[in-house]
């Protein structure tokens, strides 16, 4: 039977007819209308959308809460489902990650968003406004705020809720704007005492590479013939493969960092101290230490990210490349990692005014010769 799309549809399942429809509070529903008669199935979907329209079915059964246990069900498992196509260290970093991500997702909802929309049938923008008015008056940030909000924005859509409201945009905090220049930098790189944390903040200063993606760096992810590093699938954070051609000096650095270790041992292991041989995984106390020496405090490791961007654009390397280089998907991203810094604005304050002043002795010698 055709129907007019918007107004629920019939499906044989069995012998029995189903009638699919959309629910007052915008929820895709689907009962049994517990007959093998496609007009009586037609005409109870009718009943069901006419008591939908006088108001006499105003909400659904199922409330946010319901749906957020359905929801976090799913995430639970699809946080124990990992690639085992990866090898095994790769394997438990990524299961610990996702795991990691399950339990702040949870907490998330029972902490904050769980006794202001468990109860509810149907979300509300008035509910939402009294919600980020709430959490403001316990001090909490709009940054933080805008993550809850998506995750109850999350928990809708999974329901396949149709009616939602639209769901406001708090302001985010301005992009982090740290960098490093390259003097500073092998001032801070001669500060850093372990050979093994040298390495590894050397390569993040001279590619981009993330934190995770370094610390959980496998021998067998170099190539140090050809010259690459490997990332495959699932062991970066967009689960984008990427393959880096090394310069002499990294090459040289891996080579010294990788010497008798196995395919499946880390890249990077502290070289020093009582946790010598060890993975280099923790290393905020090292790395405080050394940026106070070099008086660059407050110097983040994800600034060697934005460092490196900038450097690879300022040395000529084509944006396209200097992206697939930095694992950014999307320009806007990308370019927010290219900082624009004074020295900048001055260096192209020299070169548009020796652009005009070429123009004005062009002008002048031209005058002369007329007159």
């Amino acid at each position: 039977m055709k129907r007019t799309y918007g107004t629920g549809n019939l499906r044989l399942v069995g012998k029995t007819w189903h009638v699919r429809y959309y629910d007052a509070a915008g929820i895709r529903r689907s009962v049994s209308a517990k007959t093998d008669d496609e007009k009586r199935a037609a005409r109870y979907l009718q009943k069901l959308l006419g008591q939908i329209a006088a108001g006499l079915n105003p909400e659904p059964k199922k409330s946010v809460g319901a749906m957020a246990k359905a929801y976090f069900a799913h995430l639970d498992v699809k946080s124990a489902s990992v690639d085992q196509s990866l090898p095994a260290p790769t394997r438990a970093w990524r299961l610990m990650t996702k795991q990691r991500g399950y339990r702040q997702q949870k907490r998330r909802w029972e902490l904050h968003l769980e006794s202001h929309f468990a109860g509810a049938r149907k979300v509300l923008a008035s509910m939402l406004d009294g919600y980020i008015t709430a959490r403001r008056k316990e001090k909490a940030a709009d940054p933080t705020i805008q993550r809850e909000l998506s995750l109850l924005q999350r928990i809708l859509n999974f329901n396949s809720v149709r009616d939602a409201p639209d769901f406001p945009r708090l302001t985010e905090s301005l992009a982090r704007q740290g960098f490093i220049e390259e003097p500073a930098f092998e001032n801070l790189r001669e500060h850093i005492n372990d050979a093994g944390l040298r390495a590894m903040i050397s390569l993040a200063y001279r590619f981009g590479f993330r934190t995770e993606e370094l610390t959980n760096l496998l021998c067998r992810q170099v190539n140090l013939k050809e010259r690459t590093v490997n990332l495959f699938k699932g062991t970066t954070k967009n689960a984008q493969p990427r393959k880096i051609v090394l310069d002499a000096d990294s090459l040289s650095e891996l080579m010294d960092v990788m010497k008798e270790k196995g395919p499946d041992d880390r890249v990077f292991t502290w070289a020093n101290g009582n946790k010598k041989g060890k993975p280099i995984k923790d290393f905020r106390s090292s790395w405080s230490a050394a940026c106070k020496a070099a008086k660059v405090p407050g110097l983040l490791f994800h600034d060697m990210r934005r460092s490196a961007v900038r450097r690879m654009v300022r040395r000529g390397v084509p944006p396209l490349v200097a992206r697939r280089i930095s694992g950014h998907l999307t320009d806007e991203i990308f370019q927010r990692y290219d900082i624009t810094s004074d020295d900048d604005l001055a260096d192209a304050a020299e070169k548009i005014g020796a652009k005009l002043g070429k123009r004005r002795l062009r002008t002048a010698r031209q005058n002369r010769v007329s007159s």
